[in-house]
C-alpha cells in the first residue's frame, strides 16, 4: 500500500481541488493544475499552453495549512528548498502555489487578476494588522 499523505485538507485530490478553483480565479493563463502524491510529498504542476509544466514540491509539516515549500527549478530540473516571499520556507498551500506561479507562469498568457507585488502588499498589510501593529 502506498504512502498517504494526511494533511488538514485531506490526500492529493483535496489539494488539487483547492489550488484549482485559486487558480481559475487568481491565474487565467493556467489551464489546469495537477497534484500528484509521492514518498509522502506532493508534486504541484500548472497546465499552460497544452504543456505541463512542475511549479513546486510540498511537505504537509502542520498543524492547520503549513506546508514546507520546494521550489521546481527548470534550470536543474530538480525541486529546491526555496523561501516564499514572506522570508519562510513554509507556508499555506495557496501562498506556495502562487510562488511558484508567479514565477513559472509569466510571460504566458494574459496577467494574472492581481499582480504578485499588490498581493505581497496586500499579505503584509493583513499580517501587521492582525498582529496589532496597524496598516
Amino acid at each position: 500500500m502506498g504512502k498517504q499523505v494526511l494533511t488538514a485538507i485531506g490526500d492529493a485530490a483535496a489539494a488539487q481541488t483547492k489550488l484549482r478553483k485559486h487558480a481559475e480565479k487568481r491565474w487565467p493563463q493556467c489551464e489546469d493544475v495537477t497534484v500528484k502524491s509521492r514518498g509522502g510529498q506532493l508534486y504541484v504542476s500548472a497546465i499552460a499552453d497544452g504543456d505541463t509544466l512542475p511549479l513546486c514540491r510540498l511537505r504537509f509539516v502542520g498543524p492547520g495549512d503549513v506546508w514546507e515549500f520546494g521550489y521546481y527549478s527548470a534550470a536543474s530540473r530538480r525541486y529546491e528548498a526555496n523561501l516564499l516571499p514572506t522570508g519562510s520556507s513554509r507556508g499555506n498551500l495557496l501562498e506556495c502555489f502562487d510562488c511558484a506561479a508567479g514565477t513559472h507562469l509569466a510571460g504566458i498568457g494574459p496577467r494574472p487578476v492581481m499582480d504578485f507585488a499588490t498581493f505581497l502588499k496586500l499579505e503584509a498589510a493583513a499580517r501587521r494588522k492582525s498582529s496589532g501593529r496597524g496598516a
